[in-house]
């Protein structure tokens, strides 16, 4: 392990399962000179209303971009939630990170009248609240990693930052008036993903109980029941060869464009048309193009999406049938009325990706999924409902 606390998710040893998030051997203790950085919109749900599904997924997605770019991304542990982002950032990443995200709260705001909460929680004040944060690290191909959080820290870290009595000594705001956040290698160009059995399914499942080790078999319980009804996780990824379609002009191109540059700028839009039109020639015609093989690409960036993850919280994007959809319900229903978890489930016909590229030569990037017609965001308001009640 990392005798440098700012190596510490560098030297990680990564697990190759999903399912392994149900052993405890998967995940290590933060270091305490650590700091959870939790990322939302504020009102999401009424953007999701107002048709700003998209725009929701790109600002979340964002909140990775703008610390990644500023940082070693390879030392910062995140997840994307839809309308926001988790993140685990070392002491040396503090500043440059908190700096970046005001930036990109001003370009929000700027760009789509959106309000986006940063909060930052330093890992100590997690423990001194009698919470552990916890992760793992799952890779997705050689080089490639999204992180995994346990042990209820993270969701602690997103009370204090909302909770009035302890907000005002975590949020963060204000920052230079001209910063610009560093948004490059964020793009929003493929075509939607359309479910090639029925309808995508973004799901949240909450484990209940008394103690760490209570819902830790909940989760487990809640895991094996999906897998039963479903069958191998894997075989329900959104992004695969048939549903993964390049269009020119990308629909996303306005959206990028905007979140980069806080206006539709010249240069820009046809910077993004042009590299496009690059693109949808190498996949229209299974050509590579300057090093850009487009039929490498689109099989590594099946692999390379995070429709599975897990932050104190099971998160899946699942392409189902209809008449799975309806057997996953009465299952997770049968667990629900046991008391062992809540959660929230949305349908849609399609997925949406948002992609951050790092480096295509050296198959660097990843892709962040999320349901169509809001998603993570629909589905947390069911879930909400169904704990509050």
């Amino acid at each position: 392990m990392a005798t440098d606390s700012n190596s510490f998710y560098i030297e990680l040893p990564p697990i190759g399962e999903f399912q392994s998030l149900t052993k405890d051997t998967s995940f290590h203790d933060v270091p305490d000179d650590w700091t959870v950085i939790v990322g939302d919109i504020v009102g999401s749900t009424q953007a999701v209303a107002d048709g700003q599904y998209k725009t929701v997924n790109m600002v979340g997605a964002s909140c990775i971009a703008a610390a990644v770019n500023v940082y070693d991304e390879t030392a910062i542990a995140f997840v994307f939630g839809g309308d926001g982002a988790t993140l685990l950032i070392p002491p040396a990443a503090v500043e440059p990170v908190r700096e970046s995200l005001k930036a990109l709260q001003r370009r929000t705001r700027q760009s789509f009248g959106l309000e986006l909460r940063i909060g930052a929680v330093p890992v100590a004040d997690i423990r001194g609240h009698g919470a552990r944060i916890r992760v793992a690290k799952l890779e997705l191909s050689p080089g490639n990693h999204i992180a995994l959080f346990s042990g209820g820290g993270c969701a602690l870290a997103d009370a204090l930052v909302k909770a009035p009595q302890t907000s005002a000594r975590y949020l963060v705001q204000g920052g230079e008036e001209d910063a610009e956040p560093d948004l490059s290698r964020l793009s929003c160009r493929w075509n939607k993903l359309a479910s090639q059995r029925g309808m995508i399914g973004a799901l949240l499942v909450q484990a209940l109980g008394r103690s760490a080790k209570q819902r830790n078999d909940n989760f487990t319980r809640a895991l094996d029941t999906i897998t039963a009804t479903l069958g191998d996780l894997n075989e329900r990824a959104p992004a695969n060869p048939q549903s993964l379609i390049f269009r020119w002009p990308p629909r996303g191109a306005r959206i990028e464009a905007l979140t980069k540059d806080g206006a539709v700028r010249l240069k820009r839009i046809c910077g993004i048309w042009l590299e496009s039109f690059y693109q949808w020639l190498a996949h229209t015609f299974s050509l590579t193009i300057g090093g850009y093989d487009a039929n490498a690409y689109a099989a590594e960036v099946a692999q390379n999406t995070d429709f599975l993850r897990f932050d104190d919280m099971i998160r899946l994007v699942l392409d189902c049938s209809n008449d799975e959809i309806a057997a996953l319900r009465q299952a997770l229903d049968v667990l629900e009325a046991q008391s062992m978890i809540r959660y929230g489930l949305h349908t849609a016909p399609n997925a949406l990706m948002t992609c951050l590229v790092f480096d295509i030569t050296s198959h660097a990037h990843v892709h962040f999924i999320d349901g169509d017609e809001g998603g993570f965001t629909m589905a947390s308001r069911e879930l909400k409902a169904k704990l509050k009640g």
